[in-house]
């Protein structure tokens, strides 16, 4: 299993894909040929893979940093 398969399935199944060119919600999304990030600041267009491929996307994992402030204060 690689990396990309890995990343396409969840619990439920199979994420979303999204498309270059289209129109993505914000958020953290991987290119699933390149494994480049790319981060939406806002809802915006995904970029173009520029090598004659159709570029598509999957929502990547949340980093750390966006974990640890997401859950709130660590209590020891």
């Amino acid at each position: 299993m690689t990396l990309v398969d890995a990343l396409l399935v969840d619990g439920e199944g199979e994420m979303p894909m999204y498309f270059a060119g289209r129109k993505a919600p914000r958020g953290l999304y991987l290119n699933v040929e390149s494994g480049q990030l790319v981060d939406l600041g806002e809802d915006d267009v995904l970029p173009a893979s520029l090598d004659g491929h159709v570029a598509a996307y999957v929502t990547a994992p949340n980093t750390w940093g966006e974990l640890r402030l997401s859950s709130g204060p660590v209590l020891i």
